[in-house]
């Protein structure tokens, strides 16, 4: 080969490893900048619970010494009905139920492990065995042997895991949009929880949590988009980051369920608790012919479907909720 040729070559290879270089370097400058954009750092204990901590919050120290934040309003010698939230969520989603039946029933609401203003805890265990024990040690610490249990989505998994668990502390069950079947057809899901399902984006979101992204997570748990305001999202955003929620909340969707966790691997099956199940038509978290599964186990129970209503009934459809909640109620004991 002539040594011109081979030089021309030469040369020719040097400029396109430059641009090679070039381009990874603008693409790395790049990949900087929107890191540096999006990174949205912790917010302190202090800082947050001042902000979302109300006149009704009150905090008290579980088994294993975590400090679990519930609120304790209504009406005290009316009915006891404990409200569990679901995956993300906290218990300001039960805060217009609370105003709708405060002065009929005693409304007891926490804050699960890993949520809200409970936030991290020591063992670092976000399973229902985990949720099903602050749970119970809430209940004792108020000193209730037994209550209605209602809850949402992951909440209401813990519901009735719990009546299966603890009977005698179960009077009755209102589960709206429970998790714990299977899925028979893929699910729309939220962004947020897409991001959250996987590794890389478990890693991301300790350090990158774009409020945009959990205005549009919201918009697409719900079917009337209105109900997403500001309030309600700057709410989900700062809860979520104080200092150790993102971690747990990586941990809750990272968990590995293994064989000898009981409660997380308990199939439905029948329950003698008197129910009420409610679920969204629309919900694109839970499609709602999830809930055959539980008609078809709990046969005897009541079951409502609502229309134009995704995964949030408490919040979507309040007045369906407590009209259907005040009937089975009379029905049976709560």
């Amino acid at each position: 080969m002539p040594c011109s040729l081979l030089t021309v070559q030469i040369v020719l290879l040097e400029h396109v490893l430059k641009s090679i270089k070039l381009v990874a370097l603008i693409i790395f400058v790049m990949l900087v900048g929107l890191g540096a954009y999006f990174w949205t750092p912790d917010l302190s204990k202090d800082k947050v619970r001042e902000q979302y901590a109300s006149v009704e919050s009150m905090f008290f120290q579980d088994s294993l010494g975590n400090k679990v934040h519930y609120r304790d309003q209504g009406t005290k010698d009316g009915d006891v009905l404990m409200l569990i939230h679901g995956t993300s969520a906290s218990l300001h989603t039960w805060e217009p139920l609370v105003r709708e039946l405060k002065s009929n029933y005693r409304l007891v609401s926490f804050d699960l492990p890993g949520h809200g203003l409970t936030g991290e805890t020591v063992d670092r265990r976000y399973d229902s065995g985990a949720y099903i024990r602050t749970l119970v040690d809430l209940m004792t610490h108020l000193n209730l042997s037994s209550a209605t249990l209602i809850g949402n989505s992951l909440g209401g998994r813990i519901a009735w895991q719990a009546a299966l668990l603890h009977p005698d502390k179960v009077k009755s069950l209102v589960l709206l949009a429970p998790s714990g079947a299977k899925r028979v057809t893929p699910a729309g899901s939220n962004i947020g929880f897409k991001i959250m399902n996987s590794a890389i984006g478990r890693y991301l979101s300790l350090r990158i949590t774009p409020k945009i992204l959990i205005r549009r997570s919201l918009e697409q748990t719900v079917v009337d988009k209105d109900l997403v305001t500001d309030s309600m999202v700057d709410r989900y955003w700062q809860l979520l980051r104080m200092e150790g929620n993102r971690r747990a909340m990586s941990e809750v969707f990272g968990a590995r369920r293994t064989e000898s966790d009981s409660v997380a691997n308990s199939v439905i099956v029948p329950i003698n608790t008197p129910k009420l199940v409610l679920w969204g038509e629309q919900d694109r978290i839970l499609p709602i012919n999830m809930m055959e599964q539980f008609e078809s186990v709990w046969s005897n129970d009541l079951f409502y479907r609502i229309s134009d209503v995704g995964h949030l009934p408490q919040e979507e459809a309040l007045g369906i909720v407590v009209d259907q909640l005040n009937s089975f109620c009379r029905l049976h004991s709560c």
